[in-house]
């Protein structure tokens, strides 16, 4: 017996995907996928062995696969090899141009890393944009440039700064400087950024999206729109599958004595985005003894959070302006009066909205434009309202919110497999994969994973057809991962 978990792969190219050499060492289980058709997605049982008299830590295999049927130009088929070694995975890409998950795009380097999770799932997905076979509506990624030596200089400086706080392997470093390194040894991660419009120049401001940080999660997820755009550029937002976060404001309670049963987020509203979450559920609260900032918090019912609406504005801009090709819905969705307050202001919460957004706010009249002409001006930020009465013009509609009410993992399940039987919405609307505690079921709020990721398998049924889902404790969830790759299923599949 030993740590086990799965290992899922996804062939979204042309190409089927044939396995040709496979070799293990010491594994319990280690057979990975013969063949994986394109469009497909398998999901494998893997175990270490792990026991008193053996020596765990040269556990190893290896599985190698082709693209059959493609040329990396030099008449070789792509080719990439799944390693395993003791508690991780690891995939070589070896000679691949196609792009793939999860990793910075395009990688930086042949070895993206998966990392591992006992009991859970690790996910690689292969991309590419055929030119054959099955059709894809894509669009190209803007033409490179040269940086100028103004842009130089500040990718340079994060370079230089990310080996000093240790952030890059030491190892790749050697007996480089930090200056010489970045100088020199990369001299490419500084070389190129897109052109055109100010919409690219993420590239720039936030030079660590160039960097192969191993395949951390957070280095793809929180830009997955710009790193796939040659994908879903041409898509509408309302066509994208996306994550999105349930409660998004309560990472922060007032009241320690209620948070095991209000607390439904650990990061603020900023890392919910760079987990790779869209749609943030904004759920505000007026205290009637307070005025300025504090007037307007984010609520869990009438439990309150440290967290001002202001500043969350304030976390929503930060992201966007360091993320410049994300495009982000805060779904206002509750409204609660606090403390004595008897009118909730809607004028004056919706002038602050309106306000602190500025020319960020995406208006409804932009409903029907694309990602890439959403990219192409100014607008990042998608506000829907749940009051028709008072809803400001360029406010869109409110997200439709399904709710199963269920206290335990099992009855949710029954109950969604029951609803994604049937027809779905209309207009944006999201799909709350949240357990709700209830007599007998008086339980802290909890993580649903690895349930979701594989509930909403991105080839699956339920993921096809959703517009938003929403989780409590998103980064404890391989959701998003799951929902991008949906993403990617769905525009081939078209």
């Amino acid at each position: 017996m030993g740590q086990g978990g799965r290992v899922k792969l996804s062939n979204m190219t042309p190409y089927t995907i044939n396995k040709v050499h496979e070799h293990s060492y010491q594994m319990n289980a280690w057979t990975l996928p013969k063949q994986i058709k394109p469009g497909e997605s398998i999901s494998k049982y893997v175990e270490f062995s792990e026991g008193i008299f053996e020596t765990s830590s040269d556990d190893a295999g290896e599985t190698d696969y082709v693209l059959s049927g493609s040329n990396d130009g030099s008449g070789a088929e792509y080719r990439f090899q799944v390693q395993v070694r003791f508690r991780y995975i690891n995939v070589d890409i070896q000679n691949m141009a196609a792009r793939v998950l999860p990793a910075t795009i395009p990688p930086q380097s042949p070895l993206i890393k998966l990392g591992w999770k006992h009991d859970g799932e690790v996910v690689f997905a292969v991309l590419d944009k055929p030119t054959n076979g099955l059709s894809i509506k894509a669009t190209p990624q803007p033409v490179r440039r040269h940086t100028t030596n103004e842009e130089k200089s500040k990718i340079h400086e994060t370079i230089v700064k990310e080996i000093n706080n240790g952030d890059i392997d030491q190892s790749k470093v050697g007996n480089h400087t930090a200056q010489e390194f970045a100088a020199k040894v990369y001299p490419e991660l500084s070389l190129m950024v897109p052109s055109s419009s100010n919409s690219f120049q993420s590239s720039v401001n936030n030079p660590q999206l160039l960097l192969s940080k191993g395949g951390n999660r957070t280095y793809w997820l929180r830009s997955w729109m710009w790193q796939y755009q040659q994908f879903l550029g041409d898509q509408k937002i309302t066509s994208l599958i996306l994550p999105g976060t349930h409660d998004s404001g309560t990472y922060d309670m007032v009241s320690p004595y209620a948070q095991p049963w209000t607390q439904c987020q650990n990061l603020d509203l900023k890392g919910q985005l760079e987990s790779g979450a869209r749609v943030l559920d904004i759920r505000t609260g007026i205290q009637g003894d307070e005025d300025g900032d504090n007037r307007f918090i984010l609520v869990h019912d009438t439990w309150r959070t440290n967290v001002t609406m202001a500043s969350a504005l304030d976390q929503v801009i930060s992201f966007s302006n360091e993320n410049r090709a994300e495009v982000v819905i805060l779904d206002y969705h509750r409204f609660v009066d606090l403390n004595g307050a008897t009118d909730f202001l809607y004028t004056e919460l919706i002038k602050l909205i309106k306000t602190k957004l500025g020319d960020k706010l995406i208006p409804e009249s932009d409903k029907g434009k694309t990602l890439n002409e959403l990219i192409a001006g100014k607008g990042r930020v998608i506000v829907a309202w749940n009051r028709s009465s008072d809803k400001a013009s360029d406010f869109w509609p409110s997200v439709n919110q399904q709710w199963w009410n269920k206290p335990t993992k099992t009855e949710l399940h029954a109950s969604m497999a029951s609803f994604y039987k049937g027809t779905m919405p209309d207009g944006m609307w999201s799909a709350c994969a949240i357990v709700t505690a209830d007599f007998p079921h008086i339980s802290p709020i909890q993580s649903l994973s690895p349930d979701l990721s594989l509930w909403f398998a991105p080839d699956g049924s339920w993921a096809q057809n959703s517009n938003i889902v929403s989780c409590d404790f998103i980064e404890t969830t391989q959701l998003a991962e799951a929902l991008v790759q949906a993403n990617m299923i769905k525009i081939i599949g078209n």
